[in-house]
C-alpha cells in the first residue's frame, strides 16, 4: 500500500470537485436548478475517478484499492466541510450512504483505469 498516493488522490478529488462546483455554481447560478445538480454530481463522480485514478497509477498494486481509499479521503475531507457549512439535520443516513458508495465506486473505476493504461 501507498499511503501517500492514496492521500494525495484524494486531496486532487476533492480540489478538483470544490473547483468544479464553485465554477458551475458561478455559472448556472446558485439557485435551485435540476441542471446545476446534475452537473455537479456529474463532476464530482469524475473528480472522484480523476483521484482513484492518481491513486491507482502510483501504486505498484492493488490499484483499485488505492483508488477507492482515495475517494473515501475526498469523502471525508469534504463531509464535515459540509456538516459545518451546511445544517446538521438536512443530511440524513440515505444520502450519506449513496455518498459512502459513490465515493467508494468512482475512486475504484479511477484507479481500475489506471490499471489498464498501456505502458
Amino acid at each position: 500500500m501507498n499511503p501517500r498516493a492514496i492521500i494525495e488522490g484524494g486531496i486532487i478529488a476533492f480540489l478538483i470537485s470544490m473547483g468544479a462546483g464553485l465554477l458551475l455554481g458561478a455559472v448556472l447560478g446558485f439557485g435551485e436548478s435540476l441542471f446545476l445538480y446534475l452537473s455537479i454530481i456529474f463532476a464530482t463522480w469524475i473528480s472522484l475517478a480523476l483521484g482513484g485514478w492518481w491513486a491507482g497509477s502510483k501504486a505498484v498494486k492493488l490499484k483499485s484499492i488505492h483508488g477507492l481509499l482515495a475517494g473515501m479521503v475526498s469523502l471525508n475531507i469534504s463531509l464535515p466541510i459540509n456538516l459545518v457549512m451546511g445544517r446538521p439535520e438536512d443530511i440524513a443516513m440515505p444520502s450519506v450512504l449513496i455518498a459512502i458508495f459513490n465515493s467508494s465506486l468512482f475512486g475504484a473505476l479511477g484507479g481500475f483505469l489506471a490499471g489498464r493504461r498501456r505502458k
